[in-house]
């Protein structure tokens, strides 16, 4: 299993920016911004250009809602010609991320937001894969065209123009509820089980980027301001350093020491630890589901492993946390 690491915050709160200037570290940045429907995603990005409006340009999501409705009424018969029409849109999308870092679009326009990225988009296609809705012949097509259509690694340098990942964690269940409560026709029916396999499928390929891409998180809570987020985005590219004496470091073997933990950060505890910079090291061979548990159906991806939802909280929390993660 690749190391995860992450860069450092000093705290959970995140302190506006003192001046009122738009950060330069973010100069000419392209930020993807990930998560499950529902997690917030374009709620923030476009929260983000409103307040930064001559900075800050989106890459935005583009479906047709009629389209997305026949999907989700029957996954099987419209999952690859959504899957490929969303990659083709993705790919065109990382073409204008290449072009805006180089030249930018609209001097002077500084950062590019991507509400979900190839990689999100990836999610979803692979997903739809293990759970029957597209096929083998199907998935290994997608995969080629990313592949080929960039001369890269699919799950490492094919973002190379991506500067970091952000990731926007929260209960699949909490994201379901918004998703129903926005009254969007085409995903009132959603159903849970979906929404945990996107999840799954999320936390296995994070945890692939934390090997090759700076990356972040922030928990649901932690993302309520545009003017905060901004500044998360700007201290990520910091990359602070950091000396033996600032090190806690914290070892869950069991699966109940991540139960209490967990427990505490459903309670809103978000204290579980006070420690200026930790290295928090999992077992990664406890809290194990089998595929068939959570509904895969088919896989020739054998090494995708299925973690207990406390698990993947944990984790995320961590990484929000500042804390640089890895498995043993």
């Amino acid at each position: 299993m690749h190391k995860m690491q992450s860069t450092t915050l000093k705290s959970t709160s995140i302190a506006p920016i003192s001046n009122g200037q738009f950060p330069q570290q973010l100069r000419r940045k392209a930020v993807a911004f990930e998560g499950l429907i529902g997690v917030g995603k374009t709620t923030l990005t476009q929260a983000v250009q409103k307040a930064n409006a001559n900075d800050v340009s989106v890459y935005g999501e583009q479906i047709n809602q009629e389209f997305l409705k026949m999907f989700y009424k029957d996954p099987a018969k419209y999952g690859w010609a959504l899957q490929w029409g969303q990659l083709q849109l993705r790919l065109h999308q990382l073409e204008l991320v290449k072009r805006d870092k180089s030249i930018m679009r609209k001097p002077p326009m500084q950062l590019g937001m991507w509400d979900r990225s190839l990689i999100g988009d990836y999610c979803f296609a692979l997903w739809n894969y293990l759970s029957g809705s597209i096929t083998e012949d199907e998935i290994r097509v997608y995969e080629k065209e990313l592949e080929q259509k960039n001369s890269q690694s699919t799950f490492h340098s094919l973002f190379a123009n991506v500067d970091i990942f952000l990731f926007l964690d929260d209960e699949p269940a909490n994201c379901r509820l918004r998703v129903n409560a926005r009254g969007n026709e085409a995903e009132k029916d959603i159903p849970i089980e979906y929404y945990n396999g996107l999840d799954h499928v999320h936390f296995y390929l994070f945890q692939r980027l934390l090997s090759s891409s700076r990356v972040g998180v922030l928990h649901f809570g932690q993302y309520n301001s545009a003017e905060c987020v901004v500044n998360y985005l700007a201290k990520l590219l910091e990359l602070p350093q950091h000396t033996a004496q600032d090190v806690c470091n914290i070892k869950y073997e069991t699966p109940a020491q991540i139960n209490e933990d967990y427990s505490k950060l459903y309670a809103k505890q978000n204290n579980v630890l006070d420690c200026t910079y930790m290295h928090v090291s999992f077992d990664k061979n406890i809290m194990r589901l089998t595929p068939e548990s959570v509904g895969v159906v088919q896989n020739h991806h054998d090494d995708i492993p299925f973690y207990e939802n406390a698990y993947r909280r944990l984790v995320y929390y961590w990484i929000s946390r500042g804390a640089t993660v890895s498995f043993f």
